[in-house]
């Protein structure tokens, strides 16, 4: 009995179909948000963390004041409860102060530039973390969070923290 070969199927994790799927997916992912501590400000950042409004405050010395805002519902079904983040740029456009308020923090993480310890000192109240790059001041309940952050090296002279900090 004279039999064929076995015809061997084709093999998608191998070859240009491998590199296509990786393409793809590349290119099909978001790009990573930007905005953090020591960066540059981003106005595709508002879409990227779903907030709805942008406000943009130019400062005496160059200092710019990026406050993005989104609504959300509240957990215990309170009505709406507004969520927000300020930016603080310098005169080089570097982002070199945030606060924010909302029910959640907001990814520290990425907002920090990967300055934020894991994991974080446990403390009791509210949780303050002072290193060379960064100054940190968070807290809250358990349906509202806030806090502030700069990095000292970045604070332009002169600057008033707790005013451009201070959320509408």
């Amino acid at each position: 009995m004279n039999r064929l070969p076995r015809q061997s199927r084709p093999s998608f994790s191998k070859g240009p179909f491998l590199w296509a799927g990786l393409l793809l997916i590349l290119l099909s992912s978001p790009p990573p948000a930007r905005a953090a501590l020591g960066e540059i400000f981003s106005s595709g950042e508002m879409a990227r963390l779903h907030y709805s409004s942008l406000v943009t405050t130019p400062e005496a010395g160059g200092i710019t004041l990026y406050t993005l805002s989104r609504t959300r519902k509240s957990p215990l079904g309170r009505g709406d409860l507004t969520e927000r983040i300020r930016e603080v740029a310098g005169p080089d456009g570097r982002i070199f102060a945030l606060s924010w308020s909302g029910i959640h923090h907001p990814d520290l993480g990425r907002l920090l530039g990967g300055r934020l310890p894991t994991p974080l000192p446990f403390t009791r109240g509210a949780r303050i973390l002072s290193t060379p790059t960064l100054e940190l001041r968070m807290g809250g309940t358990v349906i509202h969070s806030e806090g502030t952050a700069w990095d000292p090296r970045l604070l332009p002279p002169g600057a008033d923290l707790r005013r451009l900090l201070e959320l509408p």
